[in-house]
């Protein structure tokens, strides 16, 4: 291989690491947001079961 060939190889898998960095922060992002739905619908059972807790 000669240097501009390595120069290009390089620049592809520099590209192709940035490529998985997105995706990667775009899962990280839906895993957070689906945690974050679970967590409040944690709040609002925990809320519903301290109300029903003091009506019964």
């Amino acid at each position: 291989m000669n240097i501009e060939k390595l120069k290009q190889r390089k620049e592809q898998l520099k590209a192709e690491l940035e490529q998985l960095v997105a995706e990667a922060n775009r899962q990280i992002g839906t895993m957070q947001g689906r945690i974050a739905e679970i967590d409040l619908l944690i709040q609002e059972l925990e809320k519903e079961g301290a109300t029903n807790d003091a009506e019964s």
